[in-house]
């Protein structure tokens, strides 16, 4: 059996939802006044209201004031006269249930997968010496010019550190280098490029 904390929050949460759809007000509003959950005032105010949503805004202050106790009556006399209403809000947090266990457990795999491969180990480390994957990570140097055959001929014969003080040097002196973030960047026109060609080594993170 569901405790009257739960159903007071199945009330709560779904405030919004219960003023517009709650069409048996009154019969609610008989039996909360029959068991004393609510005073004569308020019932008055409830049956003067013109519409269902108002005379619901009503008994919402009651609810309000009255606690879990009477929250959870209210939702027991709800489900009694309006039980395909309430079938349908507790699907609904039902689903919300399942969508935050499987984001939960999507982040917990994230992190396993974090933790597990955060460090490797190189063909020459000693037995169980491992290097953080970062510090293994080349930032890939992109340049928005196309190279002449001589160029291309130059950066194909470098290697290691040799290729990339090449590269820094065309980069200050010709070349415009960018990030992979700001590939679609509007231009110096204000024009945004739709289509970018990579051309480079293969395994350089095209």
């Amino acid at each position: 059996m569901e405790s009257s904390e739960h159903n007071a929050e199945l009330v709560d949460e779904h405030r919004s939802q219960l003023i517009q759809r709650v069409s048996t007000v009154m019969p609610i509003a008989d039996k909360l006044l029959a068991e004393g959950m609510i005073h004569e005032e308020v019932y008055s105010n409830i049956s003067a209201a013109r519409t269902d949503e108002d005379k619901m805004r009503e008994l919402f202050k009651a609810l309000h004031s009255g606690g879990n106790k009477v929250k959870s009556a209210f939702l027991s006399m709800l489900r009694e006269n309006e039980p395909n209403l309430v079938q349908d809000l507790e699907f609904h947090i039902k689903q919300g249930d399942q969508r935050e266990n499987k984001s939960t457990t999507s982040l917990k795999y994230k992190e396993f997968i974090r933790g597990e491969y955060a460090t490797v180990q190189e063909y020459n480390s000693l037995p169980g010496e491992h290097v953080k994957l970062d510090d293994r990570y080349t930032e890939p140097l992109i340049i928005q010019k196309h190279r002449l055959q001589r160029e291309r001929e130059e950066e194909i014969r470098s290697r290691g550190q040799n290729f990339y003080l090449l590269m820094d040097q065309r980069d200050s002196e010709t070349y415009k280098s960018t990030k992979v973030e700001r590939l679609f960047d509007p231009d110096e026109h204000g024009d945004i490029q739709r289509t970018v060609i990579l051309q480079g080594h293969s395994g350089t993170g095209k």
